[in-house]
């Protein structure tokens, strides 16, 4: 199916899933690239590409492909959402937890996704900071004061 349609994203995506399935690391990460350098900021295949690496331990390449999707997209608060939640999609809570948290400083506002934080740390079960993120929504938003007693 590639092959006879290479320009259809559904069916390129799924056939990087299966090279990577199949434990091709070499192949998609030729793949990737190749696609990356023609589209050279996107999310999803620099996830793929952090995945391939990760598949194979490799853990400083894997690292430097998530470092540069956050570097790129921590500039506007839709793409820096959009990344941390596809982290989340895929698991990777600690780096959503890591692009909120430069997001948070970058903007200067303390304050900023709070809400998102506070789920995070509560999932990771670090509950002094998921309280302290919810004392920083209900500063910010009186009006989940009630959802931030809950």
């Amino acid at each position: 199916m590639y092959q006879n349609n290479p320009s259809d994203r559904n069916i390129t995506e799924g056939y990087i899933i299966c090279l990577i399935g199949n434990r091709d690391y070499k192949n998609a990460e030729k793949l990737l690239k190749s696609i990356l350098k023609k589209y050279k900021k996107d999310i999803d295949y620099t996830l793929l590409l952090y995945k391939v690496y990760s598949q194979q331990a490799d853990d400083k390449k894997a690292r430097k492909s998530i470092a540069s999707l956050m570097e790129d997209n921590m500039n506007a608060e839709g793409s820096l959402r959009r990344v941390a939640n596809l982290f989340i999609e895929n698991g990777m809570n600690d780096y959503a937890i890591e692009m909120y948290e430069a997001g948070k400083k970058k903007s200067g506002n303390p304050f900023l996704f709070a809400e998102e934080l506070a789920t995070l740390y509560d999932k990771k079960g670090d509950f002094d900071k998921a309280t302290e993120s919810l004392l920083d929504l209900a500063s910010q938003q009186p009006q989940k004061i009630e959802d931030v007693k809950t």
